[in-house]
């Protein structure tokens, strides 16, 4: 089995919607069928949540006084 030096991502592209892969860390990907460049931004990235969030509890803290 290999190991998995350049992890990849996924994206869609922004004109045909065609998937792409890319390595992560990239800013932008074209496409091999339309050609359009697809900017990756921070928004498609997924941040792991730290280990205190994923115990923290539903509820709002109360405004009544």
């Amino acid at each position: 089995m290999e190991e998995a030096s350049n992890p990849m991502a996924h994206i869609n592209c922004g004109h045909c919607r065609t998937t792409l892969m890319y390595p992560y860390g990239a800013p932008s990907v074209k496409c091999a069928v339309c050609h359009y460049v697809t900017n990756v931004g921070t928004g498609n990235v997924r941040c792991p949540l730290p280990a205190s969030r994923l115990n923290a509890t539903g509820t709002m803290p109360s405004t009544s006084t």
